[in-house]
């Protein structure tokens, strides 16, 4: 189902605030001021997908946490980086886009660490 996901989204709308969440009927979307303009600078977006619950983590701290009961995704997670520049159904949220300028994407790095389970554990 392409709306069991967790993410990390920036909209250039408003570059000092993020959108994270799981695209789950029991979860949906949440809204987290960053504090600085994230265009500015790299910074660290991090989240904990484990079997009962999801954590988000901005630069080391804490931002969120879904809760207790929630229904958590079902499909195994793929890393997904993208630039989407959107359409005027979603302005209000993303910002009306313009193709005139040049427009680009950085990232420092990425990295995926598999969750130990009791087996690896007993290696």
């Amino acid at each position: 189902m392409c709306d069991d996901m967790v993410f990390f989204e920036i909209a250039f709308l408003n570059l000092h605030r993020i959108t994270e969440g799981e695209m789950l009927r029991d979860f949906g979307c949440f809204l987290f001021q960053l504090g600085f303009d994230a265009s500015k600078a790299f910074h660290n977006y991090r989240f904990i997908w484990e079997p009962t619950r999801i954590r988000w983590y901005i630069d080391g701290k804490l931002v969120h946490e879904s809760k207790a009961g929630a229904v958590m995704p079902s499909n195994p997670g793929r890393i997904f980086l993208s630039l989407w520049s959107g359409s005027k159904l979603v302005n209000k949220w993303l910002g009306p886009f313009d193709y005139k300028n040049a427009v680009s994407a950085e990232y420092a790095w990425v990295k995926f660490t598999p969750m130990k389970t009791p087996h690896d554990a007993a290696k």
